[in-house]
């Protein structure tokens, strides 16, 4: 599988018509696509959710190729961030998620 895959399959997982309000890692990676900027969140579901290539996601964008690579990277690497993915730590989901 690569990256690309495995990647399309995790936003797939995470915005399903209905989310599960059970799914704390779902919930999780949603609170962080979120805290990205609109054109941030915008080029990774159309490059990942709905597999655009890059050259139609800067269509769709109104961007070049190059630049939607680089506005899908930049999110990336805005996500694997340690400020954003340190919130994804298993035992911050539990403590934030679970109702005592």
């Amino acid at each position: 599988m690569t990256d690309r895959e495995y990647a399309a399959r995790i936003y797939c997982q995470v915005f399903p018509n209905e989310l599960a309000d059970t799914d704390m890692y779902a919930r999780g990676i949603l609170e962080m696509i979120h805290t990205l900027p609109e054109r941030e969140q915008q080029a990774l579901e159309y490059y990942y959710r709905d597999g655009l290539t890059y050259k139609q996601t800067g269509a769709k964008l109104g961007l070049s190729l190059s630049q939607a690579r680089k506005v899908v990277m930049k999110a990336v690497l805005l996500l694997r961030h340690p400020a954003r993915s340190d919130n994804m730590s298993i035992r911050r989901m539990v403590k934030k998620y679970t109702v005592l």
